[in-house]
């Protein structure tokens, strides 16, 4: 009896140490880019380490999509849920970075970033407002004091993306719950709104790609 009350403790303490502090954060996003379609996407995020996952849906089409920044290849790892046809592996993209556009705000300028102290609870978590400033745009968003881990580094990867393009302008720790950009005349382009945030331990595997799928080849990635 004693033996497998070792065994047990042990097997937790080797769980405990493949376990990483994180946060899993869900959003459902509007765009006036893709009015009428559904998209809600999940965040895992660790110090050096990040997932999404984006559920797609409109009157044409229904994906769920995952992007994975590998920084051993300087690439975005990407993969889609679903059947395959007979015969066909379930297969997954590697992108170079040199493949991923900056928006048109990142080329042209920085931005300017202002932290206002303005605090608030989102999802029950503490987060501060955080403003965005660019040539064309505005964006106001909530970042969590709550869960510090530097996000912000992969804007590199999420390049269209408002919130990652502000935080990493200023280097500012924690994720955003939730976002709003404007253009200049007040009109929203983009908003996240909080659906839910919870701070987890999550396993190495989180931010690897599923076994089962194979790098695509150069036939399939045309």
């Amino acid at each position: 009896m004693k033996n497998i009350a070792l065994i047990i403790v042990a097997l937790f303490i080797a769980m405990q140490a493949w376990a990483i502090d994180g946060i899993v954060f869900t959003q459902k996003y509007t765009s006036t880019a893709n009015a009428g379609a559904n998209i809600t996407v999940t965040w895992y995020v660790a110090e050096g380490k990040c997932k999404m996952k984006m559920e797609y849906a409109d009157k044409n089409m229904s994906t769920t999509t995952y992007f994975i920044p590998d920084a051993a290849s300087g690439a975005i790892l990407t993969y889609t849920d679903g059947a395959v046809p007979a015969g066909q592996k379930q297969t997954y993209y590697s992108v170079p970075l040199s493949s991923i556009e900056a928006n048109a705000t990142a080329k042209a300028s920085r931005v300017k970033v202002v932290s206002t102290g303005e605090t608030k609870t989102v999802s029950g978590l503490v987060c501060e407002k955080v403003k965005v400033f660019a040539a064309d745009s505005e964006t106001e968003m909530w970042v969590t004091k709550d869960f510090q881990a530097s996000f912000y580094e992969f804007y590199k990867y999420f390049r269209n993306d408002f919130a990652l393009l502000g935080l990493n302008e200023a280097s500012i720790k924690g994720v955003p719950l939730e976002i709003t950009t404007k253009d200049l005349s007040g009109n929203v382009l983009v908003s996240a709104t909080s659906v839910s945030a919870s701070k987890q331990n999550l396993s190495e595997d989180t931010f690897k790609v599923p076994a089962g799928y194979e790098l695509a080849t150069p036939a399939q990635k045309k």
